[in-house]
C-alpha cells in the first residue's frame, strides 16, 4: 500500500512539474509578445512623429501628411493595447507557474511521507518476520521436550 502511495505521488510530483514547465513556457510567450507590441508601439510613436513633422513642414502635404498621422496613432494606439493584452498574459502565466511551483512541493510532501510510510512498514514486516522466527524456535523447543517426555515417558 506504502509503495502505491509513493508511486501515486510521485507521480503527482511529475504532473506538477510539467504544468509548471508548461506555465513557464507560456509566461515567456507573454513576455515575447509584450515586448514585440512595445516594439511596434514604439515605431508607430516614430512614425506618427514623422508624419507630423511632414505635415508641420509641408503646407501642400498637410492633407496627406494628417492621414498618415492618424494611422499611424492608431497602429500606435492598437499596438499599445496588445501590450496591455500580453503583459496580462503574463501575469496569468506567472501565477499558473506559482500554483504550479506549490503542487510540485505539496506532491513532493506526499511522496516523502509515502516513502516514511513504506520505510515504517518495512520496519514492521522484519520485526513481525523477526518475531515469527522467534515463535517457531519456541515451538521447536517446545515440541523438542514433548517428543523427549513421550519418550522417555
Amino acid at each position: 500500500m506504502a509503495n502505491t502511495q509513493s508511486t501515486q505521488a510521485l507521480t503527482k510530483s511529475g504532473e506538477a512539474v510539467d504544468k509548471a514547465n508548461n506555465a513557464e513556457t507560456i509566461a515567456n510567450q507573454a513576455h515575447l509578445a509584450s515586448q514585440q507590441a512595445v516594439e511596434k508601439s514604439d515605431q508607430s510613436v516614430t512614425t506618427a512623429n514623422i508624419a507630423l513633422r511632414k505635415a508641420n513642414n509641408a503646407d501642400k502635404n498637410t492633407a496627406e501628411a494628417n492621414v498618415s498621422a492618424t494611422k499611424a496613432i492608431e497602429s500606435a494606439t492598437q499596438a499599445l493595447t496588445q501590450a496591455t493584452e500580453a503583459n496580462k498574459l503574463a501575469v496569468i502565466a506567472d501565477g499558473n507557474v506559482k500554483q504550479a511551483q506549490a503542487q510540485s512541493v505539496s506532491a513532493n510532501n506526499l511522496a516523502t511521507t509515502a516513502k516514511t510510510n513504506a520505510d515504517k512498514a518495512l520496519l514492521d514486516s522484519s520485526k513481525a518476520i523477526s518475531d515469527a522466527n522467534q515463535a517457531n524456535v519456541t515451538a521447536n523447543t517446545a515440541n523438542d521436550k514433548s517428543i523427549l517426555f513421550w519418550v522417555s515417558g
